[in-house]
Formats: C-alpha cells, sequence, structure tokens
C-alpha cells in the first residue's frame, strides 16, 4: 500500500482505506490516546454501528472472480515464462473462496470491526 497523501502533517485517507491502516497511520503521527477527558467535558456514552469491515465478495462475484483467475492462471502457463517452482505452485492453485462464505466478515475484518473504537 502506498503512503497516505498529507495534508501539512496530517496523512489524508481515501474511501478504500482499511480502517487499520489509518489508525495505525493516524497513532504514528498523532498523540492520539483514548479516553480523551477534557477539562470541560468528557465523553458519557458513545454509540457506533458499522457494516463496513473487510467482507468476502457478494455470492454474485464469486462467477466473475473464478472466470477471471482461472483465464490469469491459463495465460501465465501457457506464456512459459516462469521459474519451476512458480509454475508448480501456480498449476496447484485453487480459487480459495467457498460460496457459503459470500458478504460474510472475513478474519481480517473481524479484527478491524473488533479494534476500530480502541
Amino acid at each position: 500500500m502506498t503512503e497516505p497523501q498529507r495534508l501539512g502533517e496530517r496523512p489524508l485517507f481515501g474511501t478504500k482505506t482499511p480502517y487499520l491502516k489509518a489508525r495505525q497511520e493516524l497513532h504514528r503521527h498523532e498523540d492520539v490516546t483514548f479516553p480523551i477527558h477534557g477539562p470541560c467535558c468528557k465523553p458519557a456514552y458513545i454509540y457506533f454501528l458499522c457494516r463496513h469491515a473487510i467482507r468476502y465478495p457478494m455470492k454474485d462475484q464469486y462467477a466473475h472472480f473464478r472466470r477471471i483467475s482461472l483465464k490469469m492462471k491459463e495465460n501465465l502457463l501457457a506464456a512459459g515464462r516462469l521459474d519451476a517452482a512458480l509454475d508448480n505452485e501456480l498449476r496447484s492453485w485453487k480459487f480459495a473462496f467457498e460460496d457459503d462464505k459470500a458478504e460474510l466478515l472475513a478474519e481480517t475484518g473481524k479484527e478491524e470491526a473488533a479494534n476500530v473504537g480502541k
């Protein structure tokens, strides 16, 4: 992942930046500590509902991904430019997504959701 653009010292992030990456970058450049207790107020209650975490693709995307990945695999093998180890690894490669996991949180998404408010 490339370094984020900057506004002065502050990093800027796009809509596709994973929460964990943004959090790590902010902590690298800012003295961010929680909970924040100021002289005139302190949080009493924070409610956060978020569905946006890393998920498996939607079910209708699986066929498309399978077709594209198989075509890429065929093209790479047909070109004959891979070394023996990579050639063998690619020949044994299989599409890894399981249909029953469509749209569910990936392990990274579970970690991301658990840590986003820390």
